[in-house]
């Protein structure tokens, strides 16, 4: 399914929260037989750009996506925003004001408009960001439902955040 990555030794699995980055990070670790980098692994993710093949899990760092070299493959999740927050809420993640401290000038230009991460997210990432990556790729979160590693919603309710697998 991910065999056009198959020439980047750098991809980074990014988007908001919820969104599906960890089970596609290990999709298409699995289909290239690539090494994975989870987020709790690593705090500079320059760090990690290097002829190593390795999917990056990379959530919290889709604010700077559009500045990783050029020989970074970039994969932006996309999926409905309600579904995002309905799993956000789900397992009672709190980390919005994090992430939307990241994009503090953003949420100031929209007068607040815009008050969950998803949304900020994906206002920079098609008004900004998308423009200035070289390789950059979308994977909408319902493309997902054909890949082995894949478990229908009704299957998944008892996994914590961090699971592919349930307990």
């Amino acid at each position: 399914m991910f065999d056009y990555l198959k020439e980047f030794n750098n991809i980074v699995v990014t988007g908001p929260q919820r969104s599906g980055t960890r089970i596609t990070t290990n999709m298409i670790a699995e289909d290239l037989e690539y090494k994975i980098v989870d987020e709790v692994e690593y705090k500079d993710i320059f760090k990690l750009f290097d002829d190593t093949p390795k999917v990056i899990h990379a959530p919290m760092k889709s604010h700077e996506c559009h500045t990783y070299p050029k020989e970074v493959a970039v994969v932006f999740m996309i999926r409905d925003t309600e579904d995002i927050i309905t799993s956000q809420k789900r397992i009672s993640w709190s980390h919005n004001h994090t992430e939307l401290n990241k994009y503090i000038y953003l949420k100031k230009h929209y007068n607040n408009k815009l008050t969950n991460s998803c949304d900020i997210k994906y206002e920079v990432w098609n008004n900004y960001q998308k423009k200035n990556i070289t390789n950059k790729f979308e994977v909408k979160y319902k493309s997902l439902t054909t890949h082995p590693l894949y478990i229908p919603k009704k299957d998944r309710t008892e996994f914590s955040w961090n699971e592919i697998e349930p307990k």
